[in-house]
C-alpha cells in the first residue's frame, strides 16, 4: 500500500528513524519538534505541502499505518533471520543424513509395532493377511525412500569430489603452464637460430605436424555430431574385402617436401656404424 502523507514522504533515513525512536516509547510532542527542525523535512514540507508544519495528528496516522507496516516488516525479518538460524544449527547437527536415518529407524520400529498389535487383535486368517499386506507395502516404500535418499547423498559427494579434483587441475595448470610455454620458446627459438634454412623450414612443418596432430585428438574427444563425415571409404566392387580411398579431390592434397632436392636433410642424420665402415 503506497501512503501519501506528510511523514509518508519523507527520506527513508529518516522514517527509519522516528521508526525506531517510536519503537522506543519516545514521546509524540518531541518528536514532531525534531522532525520539524530538520532541513530535508523543511524541504518536504515547502515543496509539496505547503510548508505546513507536521503535527501531532500526522504522527498519530503514522503510527497506526506506515508505522504498523514497518512493525510488521521487522518481524519478518526476525523471523527470516531465526528460521536461517535454524537451518544451519540443523544442518549442522544432520552429518551424512543421520537424521534422516534415525528417522526411518524411528518409523520402521513403529510399523513393526502397530503391525503386532494389529495383528494381535485379530484370528481371521484373511485379515491377518491383509494386515500383513499392508505391513509389507509400507515397510517396502520405506525401504524405496531410503535407497533414494542414499544414491542421493553419494551422487552429492562424487559430484563435489569431482568439482575438488577439477579446481585442482586448473590450478595446477594456470602455475605451470606459463613455465611450459617460456621453456618452449626457448628451445624453440635456441633451434631456429642455430640451424640452416633448410632445417628451419623442417623444424616449422614437424611444428605443423604436431599442431595437425593435436587438433585431430581435440575433434575425436568432442561429442559425436548428426552430420555424416565427408571422407568415406567405399567397398570395391566384387569378393574383395579390401577398401579403397577416395579421391584425391576428397581429401586434402598432397604438400610437396619442401626440403627434396634441396641437398640438405633437415635434421643432420648420424650415419650408422655399417655406413662408415
Amino acid at each position: 500500500m503506497t501512503r501519501v502523507g506528510k511523514i509518508a514522504r519523507l527520506p527513508r533515513e529518516i522514517r527509519e528513524q522516528l521508526n525506531h525512536r517510536l519503537q522506543d516509547g519516545e514521546l509524540g510532542k518531541r518528536l514532531v519538534d525534531w522532525l520539524n527542525a530538520l532541513p530535508e523535512v523543511k524541504a518536504v514540507l515547502v515543496g509539496e505541502f505547503n510548508s505546513r508544519a507536521i503535527t501531532e495528528q500526522n504522527l498519530s496516522e503514522w503510527k497506526t499505518g506506515g508505522y504498523r507496516d514497518w512493525e510488521k516488516h521487522q518481524e519478518r525479518r526476525v523471523l527470516v533471520r531465526q528460521l536461517a538460524e535454524d537451518a544451519e544449527d540443523l544442518e549442522a547437527s544432520n552429518k551424512n543424513g543421520e537424521v534422516s536415518r534415525h528417522l526411518s529407524v524411528v518409523l520402521a520400529a513403529d510399523l513393526a509395532q502397530a503391525t503386532r498389535e494389529a495383528l494381535a487383535q485379530t484370528t481371521n486368517v484373511k485379515e491377518r493377511l491383509e494386515c500383513v499386506g499392508q505391513a509389507v507395502g509400507k515397510f517396502t516404500q520405506l525401504r524405496r525412500e531410503e535407497s533414494n535418499a542414499e544414491r542421493v547423498r553419494l551422487t552429492r559427494e562424487r559430484w563435489q569430489a569431482e568439482q575438488n579434483e577439477a579446481g585442482a587441475k586448473d590450478r595446477t595448470n594456470h602455475v605451470l603452464f606459463p613455465i611450459y610455454a617460456a621453456v618452449i620458446h626457448k628451445s624453440f627459438m635456441g633451434l631456429m637460430a642455430d640451424s640452416s634454412p633448410e632445417s628451419q623450414a623442417g623444424t616449422v612443418q614437424v611444428l605443423e605436424r604436431l599442431l595437425e596432430k593435436r587438433k585431430s585428438r581435440q575433434s575425436a574427444a568432442s561429442p559425436p555430431s548428426d552430420e555424416k563425415s565427408s571422407t568415406q571409404f567405399k567397398p570395391i566392387q566384387g569378393k574383395s574385402n579390401h577398401v579403397r580411398a577416395v579421391d584425391q579431390t576428397e581429401s586434402d592434397p598432397i604438400q610437396p617436401n619442401p626440403t627434396k632436392n634441396s641437398g640438405t636433410a633437415p635434421f643432420p642424420v648420424e650415419p650408422s656404424p655399417a655406413a662408415r665402415s
